[in-house]
C-alpha cells in the first residue's frame, strides 16, 4: 500500500474533549443568566468567559472485601505498579496492588497491633516508595514499622513512640520525613523526631528489639520533642503542609495553624461543630484548607485572608452530603480539587471554583471513613462496609 493510498483510509476519530467554563474564576453550573444574577451583574454587562478541560465522570469502581472496617488509607507508586495501604479496626494493615479500577489484588495482610489501628502515615520515602509506616492505635502509642514488599512479613516493629496518655487518633509526617506530629484523646499534639526504620532495623539486627506482628514488648521507646496543648478536646485530624507548618482540627470546634518550631498558633478558625477532618493545599505557606466536621457542610478556609480576631475567612460553605463529614483529602497534583467523605456513604469530588460537587466518586453501604488519591487517575475509599473501593477519576 502506498503512502497516498494510506492517506485516504478513514482516520480514527479523536475522543471529543469536554470543557468547563468560568466567569470571574467561578465554574458555571446552570445558566449564565442565573449566575450573573447571583453575582449581581447585569445581563448587559460585558464579561470574559474562560474555558478549561472538564473532569470526566468517574468510572465504575472495583471493590475488595476486607475483614473489618477501614480506618485510614495511604497510597504509593513504584516502577512496577500502584499500591493502596489500608488500616483496619482489627489491628491489621493490608496492601493492595491496583492495576486499573477493575483489578485490585491483595498482596499482604499483617497484624500490627492487638488493638484498633486509627491512622497510618508513610515515612522515609525512597523514589516514592515508603521505607516505613507510622501507626496510631488506641493503646496510647505510635508504632514505627519498617516496610518491605520483599519480606514475608511486610512490616517489622522497630520503635514505639510513647508520650500520649490516651488513644492516638491522627498522624502526619513532615514533607522531608524528618519529624511527625500526632494527636489524640488527651487533647495534645506531640512533635517527634522520625527515625529511619531501615537504619534502625540494621542497627538492631540480631537484637531482641527486632519484632514482627503486633507485639512491641521489647521494642525500644522514644519520647516526644515537645507537646502543644492549646486544644481542649480530642485532636482528631492533622496535616503537615510545609517545612514547619501544621494544621490541626479538634472536637473543641477549632482548626489551628501551627508553627512547630515556636509552637505558636499562627491562625485559627472556630467551627460551629466539632472538627473531624482537615486537608490543605500541598506545599503552600498560606493554603486553602478543606474542613469537615459534625454537620453536612464542607467548608473551605482561605488562610490568606483575615477576618476579625479568629483570623479566618471561609471561602466556601457547601451542604451536599446528608450526614456529618468524616474525611477530606486535597489532591496533591492540582490546586483546585479535593475529596470529601461522609457517614452518608458517599465520596465526592469538589472543585474550589464551584459551589456544588463535580461528582460522586464512590458509594459505600454505611459510613465512609477514609479516602485517598492514587495518582491523578484513581481514588481509593473505605468505610463501615469493610470494602476497599477504587474508582477511575482523572483531574486536570
Amino acid at each position: 500500500m502506498t503512502d497516498e493510498q494510506e492517506s485516504h483510509l478513514p482516520q480514527q476519530a479523536e475522543e471529543p474533549k469536554i470543557f468547563d467554563f468560568l466567569i470571574r474564576g467561578e465554574l458555571v453550573r446552570g445558566s449564565v443568566e442565573r449566575m450573573l444574577l447571583e453575582m449581581g451583574l447585569s445581563t448587559e454587562t460585558s464579561i470574559e468567559i474562560e474555558y478549561v478541560l472538564a473532569v470526566p465522570p468517574p468510572k465504575d469502581s472495583a471493590a475488595h472485601k476486607q475483614d473489618d472496617w477501614l480506618s485510614d488509607l495511604s497510597s504509593f507508586e513504584s516502577d512496577e505498579a500502584k499500591f493502596v495501604v489500608a488500616s483496619l479496626y482489627d489491628g491489621c494493615i493490608t496492601i493492595h496492588k491496583v492495576d486499573g479500577c477493575e483489578d485490585v489484588a491483595m498482596q499482604s495482610k499483617d497484624k500490627v497491633s492487638d488493638g484498633q489501628v486509627n491512622a497510618i502515615s508513610p515515612c522515609h520515602r525512597k523514589d516514592g516508595v515508603p521505607q516505613g509506616y507510622l501507626v496510631a492505635t488506641n493503646d496510647n502509642d505510635i508504632k514505627l514499622l519498617h516496610f518491605s514488599m520483599e519480606s514475608n512479613d511486610c512490616f517489622q516493629h522497630v520503635l514505639v513512640y510513647k508520650g500520649h496518655t490516651d488513644g492516638v487518633e491522627c498522624l502526619s509526617a513532615a514533607p522531608d520525613d524528618s519529624r511527625f506530629v500526632s494527636g489524640g484523646w488527651d487533647s495534645t499534639i506531640c512533635l517527634w523526631e522520625s527515625a529511619s526504620p531501615a537504619n534502625f532495623l540494621n542497627s538492631a539486627s540480631g537484637s531482641k528489639r527486632q519484632k514482627t506482628r503486633g507485639s512491641t514488648e521489647d521494642v525500644e521507646a522514644s519520647e516526644p520533642l515537645l507537646k502543644m496543648t492549646e486544644h481542649t478536646q480530642c485532636v482528631s485530624t492533622l496535616d503537615w503542609v510545609t517545612a514547619n507548618t501544621v494544621f490541626s482540627g479538634s472536637w473543641d470546634h477549632h482548626v489551628k495553624c501551627w508553627d512547630v518550631v515556636s509552637t505558636k498558633v499562627l491562625a485559627s478558625y472556630h467551627s460551629p461543630h466539632p472538627v473531624y477532618a482537615v486537608s490543605a493545599e500541598t506545599g503552600k505557606d498560606t493554603p486553602c484548607v478543606a474542613i469537615g466536621g459534625g454537620d453536612n457542610v464542607v467548608r473551605l478556609w482561605d488562610t490568606r485572608e483575615r477576618q476579625g480576631e479568629q483570623s479566618a475567612s471561609i471561602k466556601l460553605m457547601a451542604a451536599s452530603h446528608e450526614g456529618w463529614i468524616t474525611t477530606v483529602r486535597w489532591c496533591p497534583m492540582t490546586d483546585y480539587h479535593f475529596l470529601s467523605g461522609s457517614v452518608d456513604g458517599h465520596i465526592k469530588l469538589w472543585d474550589i471554583r464551584a459551589k456544588v460537587p463535580l461528582a460522586t466518586v464512590s458509594t459505600h453501604t454505611g459510613k465512609a471513613f477514609c479516602a485517598t488519591w492514587l495518582g491523578k487517575n484513581f481514588v481509593a475509599s473505605g468505610g463501615e462496609d469493610a470494602m476497599l473501593r477504587v474508582a477511575e477519576l482523572t483531574v486536570h
